[in-house]
């Protein structure tokens, strides 16, 4: 099903530059019949008639916007600095009264998957997509101009991996805090979930570790001989001791076959590749 709501610009321009991918709305009648999975159509509030469409990845319910921030990031609904719940709900009430929450309730509707759908521009053009339901927000980035190809956000830092650098700011005050060059073709990557680690995969045959500490690159591991992990996005297990790497290789007579390397944490060392079908390999770990 698709929605059309409207947006004034700073909101607008937020959402476009992956400063925010929760849109707060009253959960009215029209908010009601939105489900995960339906596209929204966000329009510009003004005459230049831009417009893009997100796909509806998750829905937040409260009864207030207090009881809703206490359970979402407020990074993600666009407060960046040192805003406390309080002072977020405070700053809704330019668009909603208390009376009015009261009666409807609130709604955080998380967005992926955005593209641009304006006559000026390509129709269905890729701006951003995120990957929902992780622990960090990971987000492919379409700004190829920019070369800002993925973006993690973590509870202190912004790391944008830029396929000769990485690049990591503070979260909070959105100052860079360090660069690291000299790289080539790095497009995707994750941080382990104590905040120690991050992990940057080449569009090729090596992934580097840096600490998030000093930022330091501690290791270069290389994939398994003939095996290269192109177009593909690894990640760490839920408890930071597995590193997932997908990577794939051709094959005479038989093609391409797709293998997900596990990696234990402490050392990187590979300890086994399970195989998996070009289908679930894209699916899961693919990201154009």
């Amino acid at each position: 099903m698709k929605h059309t709501m409207k947006l004034q610009k700073k909101p607008f321009d937020a959402i476009l530059k992956g400063k925010k991918n929760i849109e707060l709305r009253l959960n009215d009648e029209k908010r009601q019949q939105i489900q995960v999975g339906d596209k929204i159509i966000f329009k510009l509030d003004d005459l230049d008639e831009k417009e893009f469409k997100a796909t509806v990845v998750a829905l937040h319910h409260g009864d207030s916007f207090v009881s809703l921030f206490k359970r979402i990031s407020l990074y993600d609904c666009g407060f960046v600095g040192e805003t406390s719940v309080n002072e977020a709900a405070k700053s809704m009430r330019e668009y909603y009264s208390e009376e009015q929450e009261k009666k409807y309730g609130v709604v955080g509707i998380e967005l992926s998957e955005i593209y641009w759908t304006t006559r000026c521009l390509t129709d269905n053009a890729p701006v951003l997509k995120y990957i929902p339901g992780e622990k960090w927000r990971r987000m492919y980035n379409f700004a190829f101009e920019t070369s800002d190809f993925f973006t993690i956000t973590t509870a202190k830092f912004v790391i944008k991996i830029t396929g000769g650098s990485v690049k990591f700011f503070d979260k909070e005050t959105e100052h860079l805090i360090h660069s690291v060059k000299g790289f080539n073709y790095l497009y995707t990557g994750d941080v382990n979930p104590d905040e120690t680690e991050l992990m940057a995969l080449e569009n090729g045959k090596h992934f580097y570790i840096f600490s998030l500490s000093d930022f330091a690159q501690k290791k270069r591991v290389t994939l398994p001989r003939n095996f290269e992990s192109i177009d593909m996005c690894g990640k760490y297990s839920e408890d930071g001791k597995i590193l997932y790497i997908p990577v794939y290789r051709f094959v005479e007579r038989e093609g391409y076959i797709y293998r997900v390397c596990l990696y234990e944490t402490d050392t990187y060392t590979l300890i086994r590749m399970d195989s998996v079908s070009q289908e679930e390999a894209f699916a899961k770990w693919g990201w154009r």
